[in-house]
């Protein structure tokens, strides 16, 4: 398909920067959508007549073409429509150079949503007539069969127990949309956060909080403890060196495992409110020990945690030495809701969403 559009952007310059704009030589009314799939399945035989079906994948990715002419307004003769060997080489040098696939933001003012690309030129060719040059046909090649929706960002304050809702509006409906997380602390402390649409909520209620943070600490527990006995559990605590409870946030919160009678382990989340709210999670949790002067930031899709300075974290350095259960966040289809914990900083998500719109 040839894509028409005002001015693309791509490797951090504009089309329009070198002088020239976009023309159809081919007047090609094609749309394709590149969502065709192919159902990847097992082998049949004499007993099985009816083979297994695994998934599915996309046969190929996005293309689209543009063909490139010089800008017309200022052009009074064939002459100055001409493309010159120095214009061809420029053009061919600033798309030609990217060697991975960078963001291709396309300029459509009658478009509903601005759509991003990401990929790369994989060819490109002069359009000539008695031997000169008036166009180039660039061939951009997707990464993927998907358009991306522009940077979605959502930033709020951490000022103890907070619930937020994310949204996800990615059209992969039978998928996760993997973050980016930025979280700055204002000091030191413990930090966590639950996703209730990721979790799995095994009991929750209230009590009595008591005199002191300790008769709080022995009734929590007791409650963790209670719901163990009525499944059949048994409850395994993390402890430290001096074999005391490793606990979160002013012991307001603890990481465990139930064991079931098969020797089956959960690896579980509990914490509670100032009101005595409390909430017993199996699963779908991070809690991470942040520094005031340390800034991280979670690629959830790459599974890498680094500062701002680029560089990575350990995760011993934020708490995470027990590496057996570590939650990437991710948003399901739709609406999220996220619990957090936090001193006085901020946490920022950041996502591109996929869309299934071709190259409309």
């Amino acid at each position: 398909m040839v894509k028409l559009c005002e001015d693309f952007i791509y490797s951090d310059q504009a089309l329009s920067q070198l002088g020239f704009t976009t023309a159809d030589f081919h007047n090609d009314e094609e749309i394709p959508l590149a969502l065709q799939r192919e159902i990847i399945k097992g082998e049949t035989n004499n007993y099985r007549k009816r083979a297994n079906h695994i998934t599915t994948t996309y046969s190929g990715t996005l293309e689209m073409e543009f063909h490139l002419i010089k800008k017309a307004y200022d052009r009074r003769s064939l002459d100055d429509l001409e493309i010159s060997k120095h214009e061809i080489r420029a053009v061919t040098r600033w798309l030609s150079s990217v060697s991975r696939p960078a963001l291709l933001q396309i300029a459509v003012p009658e478009a509903d949503e601005d759509l991003f690309y990401f990929g790369l030129f994989t060819n490109i060719e002069t359009f000539t007539a008695g031997g000169r040059v008036y166009g180039l046909i660039l061939t951009f090649t997707n990464d993927s069969p998907f358009a991306y929706s522009d940077i979605i960002t959502d930033t709020f304050e951490l000022q103890g127990h907070i619930d937020k809702v994310i949204d996800n509006n990615s059209d992969l409906l039978d998928d996760y949309c993997y973050p980016v997380i930025h979280i700055a602390s204002g000091e030191k402390g413990d930090f966590y956060l639950c996703n209730f649409n990721d979790t799995e909520l095994l009991t929750e209620g209230k009590f009595s909080l008591g005199e002191d943070a300790d008769t709080a600490f022995e009734h929590f527990l007791k409650k963790i403890e209670t719901y163990a006995v009525t499944k059949g559990y048994t409850t395994d605590y993390y402890y430290d060196s001096q074999y005391k409870f490793i606990t979160i946030a002013d012991d307001t919160a603890i990481r465990f495992k139930y064991r079931d009678s098969n020797a089956d382990e959960y690896h579980c989340f509990a914490y509670y409110q100032p009101d005595g709210s409390y909430k017993i999670l199996k699963g779908g949790f991070l809690s991470l020990s942040l520094l005031k002067d340390l800034p991280i930031t979670i690629d959830c899709e790459l599974l890498t945690i680094y500062d701002d300075l680029g560089r990575m974290v350990l995760f011993k350095d934020i708490g995470l030495a027990d590496e057996d259960y570590i939650y990437w966040p991710r948003l399901k289809d739709g609406t999220n809701t996220l619990h957090f914990f936090g001193s006085a900083g901020n946490v920022t998500f950041t996502r591109r969403e996929m869309i299934k719109a071709g190259v409309l």
